[in-house]
């Protein structure tokens, strides 16, 4: 299967559904002429766009389902500028200093099917474009069971109720103390970051906040 897709990825290259530029399925330029999205309910959350716009929900998925990984590099340069921003006012009022990124996992039969978590490649994208400036905590979390897409479930209760105890803190001598970025692709009620935030504050984490590219 991976190497079907490295083939039409070859065939079929990845161009900006807006311009046509290759290398991803948006480029930096026509992603962030994109509306940002109405408030999370939650102010430690930060999307940047609004994913019921075509463009960015396309990207999002090519991302997610069908193995577009220059679009993860063109999300991350997004969250970067976003992330800076953000932490140079809380590095001053709050002392948010020196943070460690924390992908949502996925389940391992998610990752098997799909064969990456896309919150990773942005993960590792956003440290390579911080020269290491923000360092990734890949041991941070782990799902420990499979649960139904949030995508299918429309109520916030309902929501909750389906990532509750679905994550598991690890290295807790990395955690203890730190403080967390979380990074997501998209979301929509915040359940599902909500439940990590509260797994990693339990193992000791100082502060958490998250950034997604799309709510």
């Amino acid at each position: 299967m991976k190497a079907l897709k490295a083939i039409l990825q070859l065939l079929f290259p990845e161009y900006c559904a807006v311009c046509k530029r290759a290398g991803s399925s948006i480029c930096l330029e026509c992603l962030s002429q994109e509306p940002p999205p109405e408030c999370p309910r939650d102010e430690w959350i930060f999307s940047l766009h609004d994913y019921r716009r075509r463009t960015v929900r396309t990207a999002i998925h090519r991302l997610k389902y069908e193995n577009r990984r220059g679009t993860s590099g063109v999300f991350a340069e997004a969250l970067y500028g976003a992330i800076l921003e953000e932490l140079s006012e809380l590095s001053l009022l709050e002392n948010f200093s020196d943070p460690i990124l924390a992908p949502v996992p996925i389940s391992k039969a998610r990752r098997k099917e799909r064969g990456y978590n896309q919150s990773e490649l942005i993960s590792r994208d956003l440290e390579r474009i911080s020269n290491g400036f923000i360092k990734n905590g890949w041991g941070a979390l782990e799902k420990t069971r499979e649960t139904e897409h949030q995508a299918r479930i429309y109520h916030r209760a309902e929501r909750m109720a389906n990532v509750t105890e679905t994550f598991a803190a690890k290295n807790a001598e990395m955690i203890r103390g730190r403080n967390l970025v979380l990074v997501d692709d998209v979301t929509t009620t915040g359940a599902t970051l909500a439940e990590a935030r509260k797994i990693l504050l339990a193992a000791g984490a100082r502060r958490v906040i998250a950034f997604t590219v799309a709510h």
